[in-house]
């Protein structure tokens, strides 16, 4: 099992998306993460699931 861990500006920019916008599903439990000290922590397979179920299909 892969268990790496990914800081937000990493998955932001794997996500396409703002630093701030990252604060805000944090916020909102909209993804899972992992609070170290100050810092925002993210594992690789919570990042899979979040896009698997934020998946938009193309007709």
């Amino acid at each position: 099992m892969n268990k790496k861990l990914l800081n937000l500006e990493d998955v932001a920019t794997y996500l396409n998306c703002s630093k701030s916008t990252m604060y805000r599903y944090v916020r909102e439990n909209r993804i899972s993460y992992i609070r170290r000290g100050r810092r925002l922590l993210f594992r690789e397979t919570d990042i899979e699931a979040f896009l698997d179920n934020h998946r938009i299909s193309i007709h």
